[in-house]
């Protein structure tokens, strides 16, 4: 009998040490699971409020739910460099916060975007939150000659046409698509410019990449990709 009530202490004991260690009690980031809507805007040296609003909107913050994580895209569709923190959070239908990171984005440039992805508690995602930090800047991109260099540019087609061109069957399979590519610039910098005729984000991604990676004629500072109506498709800078 004596043996049996110590075994009962024992077990007492151990379900309260136990119970001390609840995930419950665990404080989240930013107050937990305690729902805080922040919509700052950031004070951005030599700039109005107004411009600080109008540029903040032109940072796009969106998510794809790929439980058990959350895929958050930021895109930057202003005119400048962005750089600064994005917190992201995700809420359930009971309010609860089921989500959180901060995001910190390093030079953003100008039709760029990246990706983050975020752990999930539950897939059921009811609310998506963003706002940003107030450490963030809003830089100036370099300004380009538009001189159009003729031998820069003769280069590049050939290079391209080498290496990824060629007969059908060797080709690659988003040539097809480039119209024209085109070098300009001086001793400044030089960029090239791609123009197409298709709209498939993976071909239109493929082709800036691989003239940014592939020219050594020249270094390049920025490629971007348009279409017909020279609309950008992609830009990238170094």
């Amino acid at each position: 009998m004596k043996k049996i009530f110590k075994y009962f202490i024992v077990l007492i004991l151990i379900l309260l040490l136990v119970a001390c260690g609840k995930p419950e009690d665990i404080t989240q980031p930013d107050g937990g699971n305690e729902r805080e809507d922040i919509d700052s805007i950031a004070d951005i040296e030599g700039l109005s409020e107004e411009d600080n609003k109008e540029l903040l909107e032109l940072i796009k913050v969106s998510y794809q739910n790929d439980f058990p994580t959350a895929i958050v895209w930021v895109e930057n569709k202003s005119d400048k460099i962005f750089t600064g923190d994005i917190h992201a959070r995700f809420y359930s239908g009971g309010k609860s916060q089921i989500g959180y990171d901060m995001l910190i984005i390093e030079k953003l440039m100008p039709n760029g975007k990246v990706y983050a992805r975020i752990n999930l508690d539950s897939p059921d995602i009811v609310d998506f939150k963003h706002s940003f930090s107030r450490e963030i800047n809003f830089e100036e991109t370099k300004k380009f000659s538009n001189i159009f260099q003729d031998e820069l540019t003769d280069a590049l087609n050939d290079m391209m046409n080498r290496g990824f061109g060629g007969p059908e069957e060797y080709a690659a399979s988003w040539f097809e698509n480039i119209l024209k590519m085109e070098v300009f610039g001086d001793e400044g910098g030089y960029y090239a410019v791609a123009t197409v005729n298709t709209d498939n984000e993976e071909y239109i991604d493929r082709i800036t990449w691989t003239i940014f990676a592939n020219f050594k004629e020249a270094e390049l500072d920025k490629v971007l990709t348009r279409n017909e109506d020279e609309e950008i498709l992609l830009e990238i800078y170094r």
